[in-house]
């Protein structure tokens, strides 16, 4: 299996031990840029790591995806980490959002996506209780080349999900040097055992879990 598992018996101590491993993987790798989720699963994770004493000013955070709506609607993962995660000793950190302008085709916010990426050393995901990761929605519009595109940003509208989406690709997911997934609740776990054992379409984490290409720390609490 190309993951490492580790559990807690609470949110708290396992976002915190996310945040700190986090941080020495920065310090002992000198790695400056760092792919976060939305959502509000990851919160007191991003509460923690804002405090900590990294270089924060050669930092570069980006997100893992992104809804198109407006920055200042509250759907928006760009509004999410700049209102929970880009403050305190994160705010000097440099910031570079998916979405160029929600009033752009979706067509010319993918080009500026893609032109203007840079690939992040550290990528922390999430999952859905349906085994998304980033907006890799199973059947959703424009999965199957999220899976197999050389891009590394792709726009997928989901059929069981609100917003049309930019996300980063399987591609540059893979690229990343260190890949966590933080999980909490029996029902993801029950998600997460059926996912590991075996490659499955219609539980996109499965990619991740069974890949060739990175290992994946999983941070799960009860």
């Amino acid at each position: 299996m190309a993951y490492s598992f580790y559990e807690f018996e609470n949110v708290d101590s396992c976002q915190l031990a996310l945040s700190k491993a986090i941080k020495e993987i920065i310090q002992k790798e000198g790695f400056n840029s760092l792919a976060l989720s939305g959502g509000k699963s990851p919160l007191g994770f991003f509460h923690y790591l804002r405090e900590e004493d990294l270089k924060w000013q050669d930092m570069h955070i980006c997100l893992v995806d992104e809804r198109i709506v407006g920055f200042d609607d509250k759907n928006s993962n760009t509004y999410f980490i700049r209102n929970e995660f880009l403050q305190k000793k994160a705010s000097n950190a440099h910031f570079i959002s998916l979405l160029e302008d929600v009033n752009l085709s979706d067509e010319e916010n993918l080009k500026l996506a893609n032109e203007k990426y840079k690939q992040p050393e550290i990528a922390v995901l999430g999952m859905g209780n349906d085994g998304h990761f980033a907006s890799l929605f199973a059947n959703s519009l424009g999965f199957d080349e999220a899976l197999n595109t050389n891009k590394n940003i792709v726009f997928i509208e989901p059929k069981n999900a609100p917003f049309k989406r930019l996300s980063m690709s399987l591609k540059a997911i893979e690229a990343c040097k260190r890949l966590f997934l933080l999980i909490q609740g029996k029902e993801k776990k029950e998600v997460f055992d059926k996912a590991c054992v075996k490659f499955d379409a219609n539980l996109p984490i499965s990619f991740i879990l069974h890949s060739k290409k990175v290992s994946c720390d999983v941070y799960y609490s009860k």
